[in-house]
């Protein structure tokens, strides 16, 4: 059976959203087991995408920051099995603290040596005398 397709079926997911944006590391949630985790994530990313769609009509001007767009799109959702089974949601962070500009002196990268190349060697003989072909 298909998800309903009215943002008013998703409450749940859209309080857990919000909650996740206002922690700096996110929440979980738990759940009775996976397949419920299962379900409650599909159910979010639904929720999610009805959310962008709705955005799509409310902005209908294209240049509009959140024209076919959520806020929610910076959560990462995942399952943790621990004790019990978890649905985290996660800010998406950045890897690096620092991003620095490229200079011109970085701009070229300086040029390795290839590696030497060795020899192929020849391929082990098979141990067994006999070989069935498979059709």
């Amino acid at each position: 059976m298909p998800y309903p397709s009215s943002t008013l079926a998703y409450t749940d997911c859209y309080e857990a959203f919000d909650a996740a944006l206002e922690h700096p590391k996110g929440v979980k949630v738990p759940c009775e087991s996976s397949e419920a985790a299962e379900r409650l994530r599909a159910r979010m990313h639904y929720a999610r995408k009805l959310h962008r769609e709705s955005n799509a009509t409310i902005y209908p001007e294209p240049d509009h920051p959140l024209h076919g767009r959520s806020p929610y799109d910076i959560i990462t959702i995942r399952l943790e099995y621990n004790d019990k089974v978890w649905v985290r949601l996660e800010p998406t962070q950045s890897f690096a603290k620092v991003i620095e500009p490229i200079t011109d002196e970085e701009d070229r990268p300086e040029q390795t040596p290839e590696p030497e190349r060795v020899a192929p060697t020849q391929a082990p003989l098979p141990t067994s005398a006999r070989f069935r072909r498979r059709v």
